[in-house]
C-alpha cells in the first residue's frame, strides 16, 4: 500500500478513525507546505546578511548556530520577550516629555 501518497487511507486501514485520518493527513499537509516557505525565507536573510557583511568587509552573522544559520530564530526571540529601559531618576522627566515638546513645538 502507497502510505506517502494516501496517508489518510493508510491510517484508516492501520485502526486510525477515519475523521481523525482526515484531519492528521490535512494537518500534515498544511505543516508540510507552510514549513518551506519559512525555511526559505529563514535561508534568505541568512544569505543577505552574509552578502551585506561581505561587502562591508565584516564576516556577517556567526554567533548564533553554526555559521550563524540560528541567526533569525535568534532575533525571533529578542524581538518577543520584552526590554525594560530605565534611566536615571534625574533624566526620566526630560526623557519621557521631550517628544511631546517637540510634538507641541511643531504643530502649535
Amino acid at each position: 500500500m502507497d502510505c506517502i501518497n494516501n496517508l489518510s487511507l493508510c491510517l484508516r486501514h492501520s485502526g486510525v478513525d477515519a475523521g481523525l485520518a482526515e484531519f492528521v493527513s490535512i494537518f500534515l499537509g498544511v505543516v508540510l507546505v507552510a514549513t518551506f516557505p519559512l525555511l526559505v525565507t529563514i535561508l534568505l536573510i541568512w544569505v543577505e546578511r552574509k552578502f551585506a557583511a561581505r561587502i562591508q568587509d565584516r564576516i556577517g552573522p556567526n554567533r548564533v548556530g553554526p555559521f550563524g544559520l540560528l541567526q533569525p530564530l535568534a532575533d525571533v526571540v529578542k524581538l518577543l520577550t520584552p526590554r525594560k529601559t530605565s534611566h536615571r531618576p534625574a533624566q526620566t522627566g526630560p526623557f519621557t516629555t521631550s517628544p511631546r515638546r517637540l510634538w507641541w513645538r511643531r504643530c502649535c
